[in-house]
């Protein structure tokens, strides 16, 4: 048996049209959803056969890229994905990007990070978070355009706040959202300027700014309804970066040590509506982790 995880995100640190086609770049944190699979029965497992649509497409692509498409009524699997859908945490690409590596990891010996990455856009767009560190991403197809280290994140917390709203990825990639998205690429490509200099420089307060405007850059695309309430909390706490979800409700902000956190999320709790989910993560680098090989 083999299990393999990734991590999910609090939304992205930045995303817009860069050379003639959409590019994030993924808020991974410290907390993942993982895939255990196997050629024999388990504790908890089900016959892969069964698994959820995603999940079932993830393996079939897995298994054909392999040349092993007729292994998957001899799988046995299980999963755990804390993610809730449609807010922003890469809650699919989790279960995708876990069920490719997992299959890799059981045929293969070795979960293959650009494999992972293409066969799981080939399911939908996904999330950078397989990619080591962080990453500038084709959502769409899987390519790398520019990795950088996550050493700036060290140390940062999200609050992130869920609202009682989701919006499907399906929803979200139309041709007039698309059309809004790349009418922004000028400004785009100034956010990106600033965050490539956050990330190779190390430098905290300029990722706060660069998130912060990209954020609000992005609020005319997909608007929240809500980060006047975000906005409000984060100039109590005297810094940190406004981050969002660009395909999904969620939207959170950004900020150095549990205390600060904390503090934000007591002032967000008395400001929102007490059916709206708040909750504080640890920031941190993405990365497949495979156990049982």
């Amino acid at each position: 048996m083999v299990k393999a995880s990734v991590p999910g995100t609090c939304g992205e640190l930045a995303q817009g049209w860069f050379e003639g086609e959409e590019a994030l770049i993924s808020l991974p944190v410290r907390l993942r959803g993982y895939v255990a699979l196997s050629d024999a029965p388990f504790e908890g497992a089900r016959r892969a056969s069964s698994a959820r649509p995603k999940t079932r497409r993830a393996l079939e692509v897995a298994l054909r890229e392999l040349g092993a498409e007729g292994a998957l009524e001899g799988l046995w699997i299980s999963g755990g994905n804390p993610f809730p859908e449609g807010v922003g945490m890469a809650s699919s690409t989790v279960d995708v990007a876990s069920s490719v590596a997992a299959v890799f990891s059981l045929l293969r010996g070795k979960a293959e990070e650009e494999a992972v990455a293409r066969l799981s856009c080939a399911v939908e767009a996904s999330d950078g978070v397989m990619v080591e560190g962080l990453c500038l991403f084709r959502h769409l197809s899987g390519e790398v355009l520019e990795r950088f280290s996550a050493k700036v994140l060290e140390g940062l917390s999200v609050v992130w706040v869920i609202p009682p709203w989701r919006v499907a990825t399906e929803e979200y990639r139309t041709p007039s959202r698309r059309a809004q998205v790349r009418a922004l690429e000028g400004e785009f490509a100034g956010v990106l300027e600033l965050m490539r200099e956050a990330l190779e420089e190390a430098d905290e307060e300029t990722l706060f700014e660069a998130t912060t405007r990209d954020s609000l850059l992005h609020e005319r695309v997909l608007p929240k309804g809500y980060l006047d309430v975000l906005l409000s909390a984060r100039e109590l706490c005297g810094r940190g970066g406004l981050v969002v979800a660009h395909s999904g409700s969620g939207a959170g902000l950004i900020l150095r040590g549990e205390e600060l956190a904390g503090f934000a999320r007591s002032r967000l709790r008395e400001a929102l509506p007490s059916s709206w989910w708040i909750w504080t993560l640890r920031a941190g680098g993405g990365g497949i982790e495979v156990e049982g090989l």
